[in-house]
């Protein structure tokens, strides 16, 4: 049986994270939720979505996704905290982040690590 999987996040590393999840056998993509606005900065997760036909949540908002639970939760430097209401649709949730949560979280998590290292 393949886990409902939802993906939140930006960037190259949430591309290749969804790339990893659509070709999986033991997964489902069944939604990925953009960190919206998209950064220039990056590849789009929301053209590379709209190029493999996968399920994309246009409005970039957690609380938009049904009423269901769903096997796994992955977000991929997502913008967004999550509340009681939207974690509780999974059965496990994972962030990946760059630094320590919460004292390194925010844009350029990296810089204000190396700043503090001694």
């Amino acid at each position: 049986m393949n886990k409902k999987v939802v993906l939140f996040g930006k960037g190259t590393l949430a591309i290749r994270i969804a790339e990893f999840l659509s070709k999986s056998k033991d997964h489902q993509l069944v939604y990925v939720v953009p960190s919206l606005p998209e950064p220039l900065w990056t590849d789009s997760l929301t053209d590379w979505c709209k190029k493999n036909n996968i399920d994309l949540l246009t409005s970039g908002n957690p609380d938009d996704l049904p009423n269901q639970e769903f096997d796994l939760g992955v977000s991929v430097y997502f913008s967004k905290l999550f509340d009681e209401k939207e974690i509780s649709k999974f059965k496990k949730l994972i962030n990946i982040h760059n630094s320590p949560l919460p004292k390194y979280r925010g844009a350029n998590p990296i810089n204000w690590a190396y700043r503090d290292w001694e």
